[in-house]
């Protein structure tokens, strides 16, 4: 329930606020960014915290797009959160594979694993 509410905020509601004396094309990226699915859905996440905090809706809400709206502090959030995403699907990826390679091989090691893995 929480989620749909949170999807039926109009877009218009959102204002971005660039300040600084950046060049048009960096402008430009930012505001492209600010408007992805990525950052959409950073703001859902963070305003569900914020709820499960106690806050209010509005009070989460103005807190999140503040936040979004500061280029230097969330720019390195997002950058945080898509390395540590891609990190996960790595390790995912990598525990995959171990797992088919000890199926495959049950009498192999781990040192194996990498030998086969990084082909060393």
């Amino acid at each position: 329930m929480l989620l749909l509410t949170l999807l039926l905020i109009p877009p218009e509601k959102f204002s971005v606020q660039i300040t600084g004396e950046d060049s048009d094309g960096e402008v430009d990226e930012w505001v492209q960014r600010l408007a992805s699915t990525e950052v959409e859905e950073v703001r859902i996440e963070l305003i569900e915290k914020y709820l499960e905090l106690g806050r209010t809706q509005e009070f989460a809400e103005n807190e999140v797009d503040n936040f979004l709206n500061d280029r230097e502090r969330s720019e390195k959030f997002l950058d945080m959160r898509r390395i540590a995403k891609e990190a996960e699907i790595v390790l995912n990826v990598i525990s995959k594979y171990w797992a088919a390679f000890s199926a495959a091989y049950p009498q192999a090691g781990f040192g194996d694993f990498l030998k086969q893995f990084f082909n060393l």
